[in-house]
């Protein structure tokens, strides 16, 4: 179920607002004030924000304008609410990042339209930026894999060499574990480095103090067959 943050000063539209989204399948949180909307979105990570314009702590332009300078936060659509006919003001929220924006009295049917619409326009959004992303870690892989994979096959042909000449020789057995090892390694990177070729989708994981990587299990489709 789709969470929408409303923020909002006064009480009987928060109220309307939840009802309204209620009946539209939406779970709905809200604050009676911009003070917290910015710590509270990011919390929450909620799929929309309905952000009145006009409240007497803090306004929801400059919400808005915080909203879409965070990292976690830019992404969240936000449709504004106003009383008030200010054609001027809407266009500088809609320049500031508004998704879009109603007016009051609200209209149930028209509110709803505009949330579902933000909703759709947000998730296409993201299936490009994603594909944008996706693109450019190819590219960047792929360079990267031909440049290992050189130095990776010439040290796979050396090994083999190596091993051939050893054979034979009293000292294989004792350094034969070892070269065992070391293959076992080189395979291990040049299996690597044949998921990188073939990134079709990626996920990043967590790794330390804040810091995210490339899960390079999650390279590569299941049912997409190994490089031989």
């Amino acid at each position: 179920m789709k969470k929408i943050l409303i923020v909002d000063d006064d009480a009987a539209n928060r109220f309307l607002m939840a009802q309204i989204l209620k009946r539209g399948g939406f779970e709905s949180e809200s604050l009676d004030s911009g003070v917290r909307a910015v710590e509270t979105a990011r919390e929450i990570h909620p799929d929309l924000i309905l952000l009145d314009i006009v409240m007497p702590d803090r306004d929801g332009l400059s919400v808005l304008r915080e909203l879409k300078g965070g990292r976690e936060t830019v992404q969240i659509p936000v449709i504004m609410v106003t009383a008030r006919d200010d054609s001027e003001m809407l266009a500088t929220t809609l320049e500031a990042g508004a998704s879009d924006y109603v007016r009051k009295p609200l209209d149930s049917v028209e509110l709803l339209a505009r949330i579902n619409s933000a909703l759709k326009l947000a998730m296409y959004m993201e299936e490009h930026r994603k594909l944008d992303q996706l693109k450019v870690v190819q590219e960047m892989v792929g360079a990267i894999s031909h440049n290992i994979n050189q130095p990776l096959t010439a040290l796979r042909t050396h090994m083999t060499v190596l091993e051939q000449k050893m054979c034979g020789n009293e000292i294989c057995s004792i350094i034969e574990p070892y070269l065992n090892g070391i293959r076992s390694s080189l395979e291990e990177l040049i299996e690597m480095v044949g998921k990188l070729k073939r990134v079709t989708r990626y996920e990043r994981v967590r790794y330390m103090d804040g810091v995210q990587i490339v899960n390079l299990n999650q390279l590569v489709d299941k049912g997409e067959p190994e490089d031989s």
